[in-house]
Formats: structure tokens, C-alpha cells, sequence
């Protein structure tokens, strides 16, 4: 039965880069997830229905941070709805949702900012500045190409291949 499972994986991958922009980081934590998922759980066929049983994988993990516990168990709920677009009977036992409180990202004080860029060189200063400045994440600011600066703006490709056009300021 695992093995049906492992053959969809790389499938279910390739369909997450191809067709939902998904990021590599993203892509590695969803397949630690999955192989996770593989080895820890039951894994069983019952009246040509296949269940996974999650509680020896939520047994094993419950020491992880709740964030960390969603992630896993969003990634096994993805590839579950995927494998039953595939016309797979699937079902997961065990597979109750983990309240996780909404916090907002903490801002670094300005005063570190100005600090880093006191002591840096003249390239990591117009790094930290971009980042700050222009509200960047390092994964977009590291795949900026001259041609994406135009008139003052600057277009920017974050999550899910969105793009989106900033502002440069002096």
C-alpha cells in the first residue's frame, strides 16, 4: 500500500511546482512531511477503501510546535485531495485540527537597522536597505534582475509567482 503512496508523491510535487508556483522551501517541507508521514502511519486498505491512520504520526511529532504540527498535517491534507482528484478512495483517521494563535511577524528596530548598515560595506548597506526600505523578502531580493528596474519602480516576483511593482525611493 506504501508504495502507491510513494508514486504519487513526486507526482504530487511536480503538480504543486507546475501548476501552483509553490516555492522549493515549500516543495522540501511538504515531502519531509509526506516521507514523515510514511513512515510513522498506518497505512491500509479496507473495502477497496485506503485509510491512513495519523495518530502514530501525531504521536511522534507532538513535541513539535504547533505551527510546525499544522504545516505537517496541511501537507498531508493536500495530497490526500490530490490523490482523490487522481479518483483515489482515500481517508485519513486521526486527523483533528490544531488551533494555532494569528501572530504578526515582530518588525526589527530601526535603530538595528541603522546599526547594520553603519558597519557594513557598500553592498550589504544597499542590501539591508532594499530589504527594509522596500519591504523585501530575502527570496525576492535575490532573484531581482536589472531588467526587473524601470522608471523609478522595481517588479518584484514573491510567493505563488505573484508579482508585484514597488516604488523606489531615494
Amino acid at each position: 500500500m506504501k508504495k502507491l503512496i510513494v508514486d504519487y508523491i513526486n507526482d504530487f510535487l511536480d503538480y504543486l511546482k507546475e501548476q501552483r508556483g509553490y516555492s522549493d522551501n515549500t516543495l522540501k517541507t511538504y515531502h519531509i512531511a509526506l516521507n514523515q508521514i510514511l513512515e510513522f502511519s498506518e497505512i491500509y486498505k479496507e473495502n477497496k477503501k485506503i485509510y491512513i491512520n495519523l495518530i502514530p504520526f501525531r504521536l511522534k511529532i507532538q513535541n513539535n510546535s504547533k505551527k510546525t504540527i499544522s504545516k505537517k498535517l496541511s501537507a498531508v491534507r493536500s495530497f490526500v485531495d490530490f490523490l482523490r482528484l487522481k479518483d483515489i478512495d482515500i481517508f485519513l483517521k486521526g486527523d483533528e485540527s490544531i488551533k494555532i494563535p494569528k501572530t504578526l511577524p515582530k518588525p526589527i528596530e530601526t535603530k538595528f537597522i541603522k546599526e547594520a548598515i553603519e558597519v557594513s560595506n557598500e553592498q550589504t548597506s544597499l542590501i539591508i536597505s532594499m530589504l527594509f526600505a522596500l519591504g523585501l523578502r530575502v527570496s525576492e531580493l535575490v532573484n531581482i534582475k536589472k531588467s526587473d528596474i524601470k522608471n523609478g519602480w522595481i517588479r518584484v516576483c514573491g510567493k505563488g509567482n505573484k508579482e508585484r511593482d514597488i516604488p523606489i525611493l531615494e
